[in-house]
């Protein structure tokens, strides 16, 4: 007979794969239709895998969009807007944990913090006119800028800060460091997992935001991925599923792979995060 302890880790890895499986299953059928034609994905009931592959498919939604340029688009906003988010987040962090004497110090971080309610609904038709006014409508600064500053980031990266000790920082002063040497040489390293944790976090939510750039962009040349995606669906003959399957594998394979790599980071840091919590 199996003991208890027996039946419950069987139990318990059973559920662990069924999990598995289904998490991985929308992936899995995404890559598979991205191969079939229309007419395979339309059939019912739809098979697992393609009658044939059907590489016209990806070729297609080059020749249909400017997909190359949207794809860099994306890349190139969203790391922008990470090392702009991650750098004010650490630079500010650093300010409202360190420099306790400062005035108005509390008061100005329950501030920030209260920006975490705000939705960015609420912030999008005064933004947008601001963008307007400035003429960055359909440019890369209009991607990049206004929501580089969050809360969120400051509020994580002065958590981590706090548990730096203060004697380390005074040695350093006294030792002739300057701020910016100690920032970069000595707090820098220490949050480096806080850092590459929030970083992705930034990347992977800016690579996928949809509502924003749809608001400041109406060039086909200036759409980041999931606007373009968007405009397959509106294209005058139906909806080209299986061109939708192909765009959506080539933006979520890279995502996908940046976010395994960086993935020791983000348990890393949350995992300091919860200890001291």
């Amino acid at each position: 007979m199996f003991k208890k302890d027996n039946i419950t880790t069987i139990v318990f890895y059973i559920l662990l794969i069924t999990g598995v499986i289904i998490s991985l299953f929308p992936f899995f059928w995404m890559i598979s239709s991205s191969f079939k034609t229309l007419a395979e994905i339309s059939a019912y009931p739809p098979g697992l895998f393609p009658d044939s592959i059907m590489w016209n498919n990806y070729v297609d939604v080059f020749d249909t969009l400017p997909y190359g340029r949207n794809l860099f688009n994306s890349f190139f906003v969203a790391f922008m807007y990470t090392f702009f988010g991650v750098f004010i987040s650490a630079t500010g962090g650093y300010a409202l944990s360190k420099y306790r004497e400062a005035p108005g110090r509390k008061l100005f971080f329950a501030l920030i913090l209260s920006t975490m309610m705000i939705p960015m609904q609420v912030l999008a038709i005064p933004l947008y006119i601001l963008m307007a006014q400035v003429g960055w409508i359909n440019s890369y600064p209009a991607l990049i800028l206004p929501f580089a500053a969050q809360g969120f980031g400051l509020f994580m990266l002065k958590q981590y800060i706090d548990g730096i000790p203060d004697d380390l920082i005074e040695a350093a002063r006294i030792d002739g460091c300057g701020e910016f040497r100690i920032f970069f040489q000595i707090i820098l390293p220490v949050i480096k997992p806080a850092v590459a944790a929030l970083g992705t976090i930034y990347f992977m939510n800016n690579y996928n935001l949809f509502f924003w750039p749809l608001i400041v962009t109406n060039k086909t040349i200036m759409y980041t991925v999931p606007v373009a995606i968007a405009q397959l669906q509106g294209q005058q003959f139906g909806i080209p599923l299986h061109h939708i399957m192909a765009a959506a594998t080539m933006s979520t394979v890279p995502l996908i792979i940046i976010f395994l790599y960086f993935q020791k980071y983000i348990i890393s840091g949350i995992t300091m995060g919860a200890l001291k919590g």
